[in-house]
């Protein structure tokens, strides 16, 4: 552990650790205070982990026997908080069990794991916009790529001081919006529009999985000729075990600065197809796929390397309906360098290889080109600051 780590880390953890187990201090820690030390304690190598386990061990077992107060939240900075928070999180009134915030947002996807995740890059990929103009044959072709949402979200049972292992909603979402994949070019639209309402929550609990998220999408997907009608129910599962480099991130190198994270999660969509239009790989009849959808980033806190990130996503579904006839195989790697600080506009390169949820479009891309991204929720960043 190097000397700056133990005085950011390991310092501030081992107090607010001894406070927890201490007899005569633990009633002035609060719940708040206990899930911005997990976050923090969730971001430390495996080797500070290890050298912290005694106290962690220590401030269980005494939370089992006193759980936390009511207090206001004690005054953490900032880098004891989640390794990627894009921002330091606004002051919460403990007044109020719930702490309820709006967030409009610009992706370029309804994120393939929940927007709420405690350390991850969350569909931080923004939406993309390209222009072509052919001047052999003078026509213009636009391609716009993105989600646009509107995001309800916010911390509830703030107040919480029963059993810290009983399982519990701490972080909800609710984001109503829309997602499209659209091609304008000699005066025709082309493409796909789906109409999305995603609610998620945060659960957490004792065991080996101490936290967890749920996520539920009720869709309906048309074409721009309006022919097309599908509905339907995507279902999501997704763990955070960070002992097990699961769900969370964790820094790989410290010399380079480097961090790396990995989303896996259970996946199941439920599809209707009443006209399947102009998606010619569709028919009208039912979907139920069930399957993966997993993902993972790589990047740099520091140095010459601190713009750029690689990310991946692979999906893998199977029609349980119709088992010998459809999958859903898709794989999309890429990197991104940032040109703002924050991300929020970035150079992205990346490849594209399989078929599309809903609409079943095959796909075989490279793309390059800018992306724009607005908003973040509380929880959600890029990289570390």
């Amino acid at each position: 552990m190097t000397g700056k780590s133990i005085g950011i880390w390991g310092f501030i953890l081992t107090a607010v650790l001894g406070a927890i187990a201490h007899p005569s201090w633990a009633k002035e820690l609060s719940q708040q205070d206990l899930q911005d030390l997990l976050r923090g304690y969730s971001q430390l190598s495996p080797k500070e982990r290890a050298e912290l386990k005694g106290p962690v061990e220590a401030a269980l077992a005494r939370l089992k026997k006193n759980p936390a107060s009511r207090r206001a939240p004690a005054a953490l900075p900032v880098d004891v908080r989640s390794a990627n928070a894009a921002a330091t999180p606004k002051a919460i009134d403990l007044k109020k069990d719930n702490d309820i915030k709006t967030e409009f947002l610009i992706r370029e996807s309804y994120a393939p794991i929940a927007y709420i995740t405690l350390d991850g890059d969350l569909s931080d990929n923004g939406a993309s916009f390209t222009y072509t103009r052919n001047l052999a044959n003078k026509f213009d072709t636009f391609v716009g790529n993105g989600a646009v949402l509107m995001a309800v979200h916010g911390n509830t049972n703030l107040n919480y001081t029963g059993d810290p292992n009983k399982a519990r909603i701490t972080y909800f979402n609710f984001a109503p919006g829309i997602e499209f994949d659209t091609t304008l070019s000699k005066g025709t639209m082309t493409g796909s529009i789906s109409a999305m309402a995603a609610f998620e929550a945060e659960i957490q609990g004792g065991g080996p999985i101490p936290m967890q998220y749920l996520r539920t999408n009720a869709t309906y997907t048309t074409d721009y000729d309006q022919q097309a009608r599908i509905y339907g129910l995507e279902s999501m599962w997704q763990p955070w075990a960070p002992d097990w480099f699961i769900g969370s991130s964790f820094r790989a190198n410290e010399a380079l600065g480097m961090w790396v994270s990995f989303f896996p999660t259970l996946a199941s969509d439920y599809y209707r197809v009443e006209n399947a239009g102009t998606f010619d790989q569709l028919k009208n009849r039912d979907y139920l796929w069930a399957g993966t959808k997993m993902s993972g980033n790589v990047w740099f806190d520091k140095g010459f390397l601190k713009p750029f990130s690689f990310y991946l996503r692979y999906y893998y579904l199977y029609d349980v309906l119709h088992p010998s006839h459809n999958e859903v195989n898709y794989f999309q790697g890429g990197m991104k360098y940032k040109l703002t600080p924050d991300g929020r506009i970035a150079l992205d390169f990346r490849y594209t290889n399989g078929t599309t949820l809903r609409t079943l479009n095959w796909k075989n891309e490279f793309y390059t080109g800018l992306t724009v991204k607005i908003g973040e929720l509380q929880t959600s960043g890029d990289v570390p600051n």
